[in-house]
């Protein structure tokens, strides 16, 4: 499965291994992404209050030239797919892909503060049955964010609306293909659109 990273979660922390003379061990070390609530009034420390455990993760080894969490965004990566693993959804990016391949899914954040709120309780359906959870955190003055894998043409309800997926593509001089431009649109409802 091809999968564009559009966005990720707010929270990231890394598993750094040591080798026996203290420098870091890339091929051991694993930095983890998922999604939080700020801290208080602040915009980079965040809290991690799953009501849905779920991971992406990215092994050090696999990408000798990642140096930030920013080199990731925006690139297309081989994955296995959401997996079950120990209670919690996990995505592992195994390998960087070209924009030429295929994409299967986008890895969109949705925040409340931009698409609204998100009732995963509500008896409607609150996404399409092909948007993947991973995971969703919440707090406060409903804050929310919920990191979602979702194909081009998937929705998701929240409590603005519903809203559809769409991708453009896009092309590079030459003519070559670039890594397409993401939004989240508002759309009708999905069962009365067809």
């Amino acid at each position: 499965m091809i999968v564009f990273c559009d966005s990720f979660g707010s929270r990231w922390w890394p598993q750094n291994v040591v080798d026996e003379t203290g420098k870091l061990d890339r091929k051991r070390s694993k930095w983890f992404n998922t999604t939080g609530i700020p801290r208080g009034n602040s915009d980079h420390q965040w809290r991690q209050v799953w009501s849905h455990r779920g991971v992406i993760r990215v092994e050090l080894g696999r990408f000798p030239w990642l140096n930030k969490e920013s080199d990731l965004f925006r690139q297309s990566f081989f994955t296995d797919g959401v997996e079950d693993n120990e209670g919690q959804t996990r995505l592992l990016l195994k390998s960087i892909s070209a924009p030429s391949v295929p994409i299967d899914a986008y890895l969109i954040c949705v925040k409340s503060d931009e698409f609204g709120f998100i009732d995963r309780m509500d008896k409607r359906d609150w996404k399409a049955k092909n948007v993947r959870l991973i995971a969703a955190s919440g707090g406060k003055h409903r804050l929310q964010e919920v990191l979602i894998l979702v194909p081009e043409g998937g929705w998701i309800l929240t409590d603005q609306g519903y809203w559809r997926l769409t991708v453009a593509p896009q092309t590079r001089r030459g003519g070559k293909p670039a890594y397409p431009f993401v939004t989240f649109e508002p759309t009708e409802d999905p069962a009365l659109v067809g």
